[in-house]
């Protein structure tokens, strides 16, 4: 999240709900799950929910182009709910069209869990289109 911020001068997180990014003070902001976070109050300012699988309200919160990044997990961690066919590839149009960093958590379904290195690579995303990050990073909370 900090690198997002860094790279885009922007502040704002949006994240899904019922996701799961970890129980660290920045992983809980952007927990989708009210009950991890609702004994801490404010964890970090600008953190924004969007229902899952919906793009509608994905475009509407980065329409104000205040968001650094756009995290999500192609398969929820804690609702297993998957990403319909065309969300990834269309969630990283509407961000690249605002200036958002798409981010894909694949702590829990990357390193080969779902039969490729990673998740993304299952879906009509990976088909049409070959990114890699950088680097390389796995996380633990």
């Amino acid at each position: 999240m900090k690198f997002a911020r860094c790279a885009t001068g922007r502040q704002d997180i949006i994240y899904c709900d019922h996701a799961f990014h970890g129980l660290t003070t920045g992983a809980l902001a952007v927990n989708g799950a009210d009950f991890f976070r609702e004994r801490f109050g404010d964890l970090l300012p600008g953190t924004r929910k969007v229902p899952f699988n919906d793009l509608e309200s994905l475009e509407r919160e980065l329409s104000s182009k205040k968001a650094a990044a756009f995290i999500l997990e192609p398969v929820q961690g804690k609702s297993c709910e998957v990403v319909k066919d065309g969300y990834l590839a269309e969630a990283q149009r509407l961000c690249r069209k605002f200036g958002t960093l798409l981010v894909l958590d694949e702590v829990q379904t990357g390193l080969g869990r779902t039969g490729k290195w990673f998740c993304y690579q299952l879906t009509s995303f990976a088909c049409r289109r070959r990114y890699r990050a950088d680097s390389f990073r796995s996380a633990r909370s």
